[in-house]
């Protein structure tokens, strides 16, 4: 559920940072896998003897470190949303984002999902921890909240990999129409 693209330029990220970004884009493009080291620093534009300075912990503590920056960053759009646009803000950013990419990018959390190590693990839980707690507040007074959130997380989730797989935001235009739909029967009391 990634709501930032990571690419960024020299100016405005340092060495540590921009390998950060770039594993996460390499990570949400191509998986765990094909985010190695050489493949980090060439996307990067980095020095290649500054891996071992910034990530003494090699590749596994890199894309730990990756997937706890997208964390972060989506945690923050989340809580920043105006309730009433969660959802639309949501799909929409990710109807761009797959297709400014030609379908390639995906989330750079559930993607490491896939094959990452156990601190690559560790920095998932936390960062659908935080997600879920972003959605919770958002969606305060709405019953059921917590299950909500999930049914958000696990259906945009989910819709993100359709559409990836079928080349077409439709599985998000639907996700998007229902999520729409529960919410604002949650929300709606009989008077």
């Amino acid at each position: 559920m990634t709501l930032v693209m990571v690419k960024r330029t020299e100016r405005e990220l340092g060495t540590r940072d921009r390998m950060v970004a770039g594993a996460a884009d390499l990570v949400r493009m191509h998986g765990v896998h094909a985010a190695g080291i050489r493949q980090v620093v060439a996307h990067a534009d980095a020095p290649r003897g500054s891996v071992q300075h910034h990530f003494p912990g090699g590749k596994d503590q890199l894309i730990a470190e990756a997937v706890a920056w997208a964390g972060r960053h989506t945690e923050e759009a989340l809580r920043k949303a105006d309730p009433g646009e969660l959802i639309p803000r949501v799909c929409g950013y990710w109807r761009k984002s797959l297709q400014d990419t030609d379908f390639l990018a995906g989330c750079t959390v559930f993607a490491a999902a896939v094959d990452g190590s156990d601190p690559v693990r560790a920095a998932i839980v936390t960062a659908v921890a935080g997600w879920r707690e972003a959605l919770v507040a958002k969606l305060s007074g709405v019953p059921e909240p917590n299950r909500l959130a999930t049914v958000i997380l696990t259906a945009v989730e989910g819709a993100i990999l359709l559409a990836r797989a079928q080349r077409s935001v439709a599985p998000l235009d639907d996700v998007e129409a229902e999520l729409s739909f529960l919410l604002a029967a949650r929300t709606t009391r009989p008077a």
